[in-house]
């Protein structure tokens, strides 16, 4: 068991279930790419994002698989009632699509869910209809993250607007203060925050060419020098 703290000064209780996840019968739900879900965005003026307030817990568990998430901490044995983070589970987002299933204006991703209209009245229509499902299917909101009746706002790691989708101004400065890679973990994960915000740029593959080469390059090296080893 290991104790993070939040920025809102509570805690998360995190287990490690690498082996329980081995032998976890997961859920069939295919994520929709983030790229289709902001191209849903594009027409609207007013935007409403919705929070789950610790969407794994909203899910109660059986009493057998209960023990399946036995942990131990300094004051005993303990058990979840309700599904953990850390256990593999598309099962709240599964839940989430049923509930607003047939809404327009509405777009889902993991545990966020995005709400646009045109006009202020069609986005608070679509914002009601939306609070009345969840309230039906007994669903709690964190309203210290929910953002009502927005012109613009950050979702999906991008700023939406009327004026449409733009990059991150965080993600931007994540990339400019980005230490100068030193090791292949280094370009990996500097490559992979780049390539979040290609589609801003048309020169990126022209840019980061040179570091894309000594990527594969210094993979090669190691490949040939496993090789070796093994022979």
């Amino acid at each position: 068991m290991v104790v993070v703290p939040k920025a809102n000064r509570k805690v998360r209780i995190c287990v490690d279930y690498t082996e329980l996840n081995k032998v976890v019968r997961r859920e069939v739900h295919p994520m929709a790419h983030v790229e289709s879900s902001l191209a849903k965005l594009g027409n609207g003026n007013f935007f409403t994002v919705l929070d789950a307030n610790s969407g794994f817990y909203q899910i109660p568990l059986s009493p057998k698989a209960k023990m399946l998430t036995t942990f131990l901490s300094p004051f005993g044995r303990f058990a979840f009632n309700r599904l953990p983070f850390g256990l593999s589970s598309e099962l709240y987002c599964k839940i989430v699509s049923q509930v607003l299933e047939g809404l327009d204006g509405v777009v889902c991703h993991m545990d966020d869910v995005c709400i646009w209209g045109k006009s202020q009245e069609e986005h608070d229509s679509r914002v009601r209809a939306v609070l009345r499902r969840m309230v039906d299917a007994g669903m709690t909101l964190n309203v210290e993250k929910c953002k009502f009746s927005r012109s613009s706002i950050k979702f999906l790691g991008h700023v939406i607007s009327s004026s449409g989708i733009r990059a991150n101004p965080e993600a931007v400065q994540g990339i400019e203060s980005f230490a100068t890679p030193t090791c292949v973990k280094d370009v990996r994960s500097f490559l992979g925050m780049a390539n979040q915000l290609s589609k801003f740029s048309t020169r990126l593959g022209e840019l980061s060419a040179p570091l894309r080469e000594l990527f594969i390059k210094t993979l090669l090296g190691f490949g040939m020098l496993l090789k070796t080893s093994l022979l």
